[in-house]
C-alpha cells in the first residue's frame, strides 16, 4: 500500500464523535472537521487519478487497501465503509472530467488566494501618500490634502471614533492604514483648513458654517468640509494664488459664497 489514508481517517474519527444533540458551537466544529475531511478526501482523489487509472481501477485500489487494514482493525468497520464510500462517490465525479479540468479545479483556490495576497499587499504599498514636501509649497499642501482624505476616508471605514469593528476589521483595512507621517500631514492640513474658515468666519467673508463637535473630537459636518477642501485643492483645475496656502481660504469662501 503506498498511499496515506491518515489525513482521511483521522478526521472521519473527528466526525464520529458529533452525535446526538450538538450545540452551535459543536455544529462549527462539526463543518470544520467536515471540511478537512473533504479536503483530504479531494486531495486523495486528486492524486490517485492523476496516475492515469480509470475509475474501477482506483476503486479497485482503494477497496483492496481499506478491506486489509480493517482487517487489522476490524473494530474500525464503520469508520473505513464510511470513507470507502467517501472516495467511491468523489472517483466517481472526477473521473468524467479531463486531467487538465482536474488540475484547474485543484489550484484555482490556492491560485486565487496567492493572487489575493498579492493585491493585498500591493494595496498596502501603492497606497501611501508622500508628505516630505514643505507645506508653505503647493506640493506640500496637495499632499497633505491627500494624507487628509485618506485618513478620513480609514476614520470612516474603521469607524475608528466609535472604536467598534474588532480583530477582522483590522486586518482588512490595514492596507490603507494611515501611517505616522500620514496622520501628522493630515492633521496639519485640517489645521489650516479650520485655521481659515475662523478667520473668514471673523471677518464676516463666509456665507454659512459648520457644526462643530466637543473637544478634540470633530464632528461628522466639520469631517464632510475638511474632506472637501481637501479634494478640491487636488483638483487640476485650482486656481492657485501666491503665497500657496491662501489658496485654503479661496477654497473656504466657494463653498461659503454671500450673495452679492
Amino acid at each position: 500500500m503506498t498511499r496515506d489514508y491518515s489525513a482521511l481517517m483521522n478526521a472521519a474519527f473527528e466526525l464520529e464523535g458529533f452525535s446526538g444533540y450538538l450545540t452551535s458551537e459543536d455544529e462549527k466544529a462539526q463543518g470544520k472537521v467536515q471540511q478537512a475531511f473533504n479536503s483530504a478526501r479531494n486531495v486523495f482523489v486528486y492524486d490517485t487519478l492523476k496516475t492515469g487509472v480509470t475509475a474501477d481501477e482506483a476503486k479497485q485500489q482503494v477497496l483492496s487497501e481499506l478491506e486489509e487494514m480493517e482487517r487489522l482493525q476490524p473494530e474500525w468497520g464503520n469508520t473505513y465503509a464510511y470513507v470507502r464510500q467517501e472516495l467511491f462517490d468523489r472517483i466517481d465525479g472526477e473521473s468524467s472530467k479531463s486531467p487538465l479540468l482536474r488540475k484547474i479545479v485543484r489550484w484555482t483556490p490556492m491560485a486565487l488566494g496567492i493572487v489575493a495576497l498579492i493585491v493585498y499587499l500591493g494595496i498596502r504599498f501603492t497606497s501611501g501618500v508622500d508628505v516630505t514636501a514643505p507645506i508653505e509649497s503647493k506640493l506640500g499642501l496637495q499632499q497633505r490634502a491627500a494624507a487628509a482624505e485618506k485618513v478620513i476616508t480609514y476614520d470612516e471605514w474603521a469607524n475608528t471614533r466609535i472604536r467598534r469593528g474588532g480583530f477582522l476589521k483590522g486586518i482588512l483595512l490595514w492596507p490603507i492604514e494611515p501611517s505616522e507621517p500620514e496622520v501628522k500631514a493630515a492633521n496639519e492640513f485640517v489645521g489650516l483648513t479650520f485655521e481659515g474658515y475662523d478667520l473668514l468666519s471673523q471677518q464676516s467673508q463666509l456665507c454659512g458654517v459648520v457644526a462643530r463637535g466637543y473637544g478634540e473630537q470633530l464632528s461628522q459636518d466639520e469631517l464632510d468640509f475638511a474632506d472637501g477642501v481637501a479634494e478640491r485643492m487636488q483638483e487640476e483645475n485650482l486656481k492657485w494664488v501666491d503665497p500657496p496656502a491662501m489658496t485654503i481660504l479661496e477654497v473656504i469662501k466657494a463653498k461659503f459664497p454671500c450673495a452679492k
